[in-house]
């Protein structure tokens, strides 16, 4: 942003700092840009870049029991509660908004497209985080027609064959979930995936509810 003239680092930093307050075309402007996950060469090299910095900083350090640390991208459901507690974010992200989910892309610009993400998850060097690395994605349940099942294990495959480690799935329908908010006795057996483990929907906070709901649902 510095190389095109976009702001100085002063101005983003008051930006940040007033949580974009009066200055939503900066907002704008940055969260516009191309993201991790969006087919963005450049950018996931960046990514990848950064995750192999992660992976040498903390390999050196040893855990509570005296053995080596193991990096992850995957921290359950703090995307959701770190997220209340973290500020505002140059890639447009208010404070107290939700931070990225695993490894999966952020929600401020959502990627739209599987291959892309595959791809972008790929550039990075998993091994670095033998602790876990996933990839959260929601699939609605008209993609894909009569071989959905066959589409979704080719995209499963595919995933793997790109370094993919975890690829976690929910086909669900946009509409049955905000019908179970509101008559939960005609969804019991709707079953969530919510970040590393499976919950019946109706089970749940109406916080988290309404998170699953909001996820992007237009991956293709």
């Amino acid at each position: 942003m510095y190389e095109h003239s976009i702001c100085s680092l002063t101005e983003l930093r008051e930006a940040l700092s007033a949580n974009w307050t009066g200055a939503e075309p900066l907002r704008g402007r940055l969260a516009a840009l191309p993201k991790f996950g969006h087919g963005d060469d450049a950018v996931d090299r960046l990514a990848a870049r950064f995750a192999r910095d992660i992976a040498v900083l903390s390999r050196p350090m040893r855990n509570e029991r005296g053995g080596p640390f193991q990096a992850s991208f995957f921290a359950y459901y703090f995307f959701h509660w770190m997220g209340k507690d973290v500020r505002a974010t140059p890639d447009g992200r208010r404070s107290g908004e939700l931070l990225s989910q695993g490894v999966s892309p952020g929600r401020v610009k959502p990627a739209e497209s599987l291959t892309d993400i595959m791809r972008a998850v790929g550039n990075i060097d998993l091994r670095d985080f033998p602790a876990n690395a996933v990839v959260d994605i929601q699939i609605p349940l008209a993609v894909g027609g009569s071989d959905y099942t066959i589409k979704l294990a080719a995209a499963m495959r595919t995933f793997a064959s790109l370094g993919g480690a975890t690829l976690q799935t929910n086909a669900v329908s946009v509409e049955a979930l905000r019908d179970a908010k509101l008559h939960p006795d005609r969804h019991q057996d709707l079953v969530v995936r919510i970040s590393g483990l499976s919950a019946k929907f109706i089970c749940l906070t109406g916080e988290i509810q309404d998170e699953i709901i909001a996820r992007h649902m237009g991956i293709a």
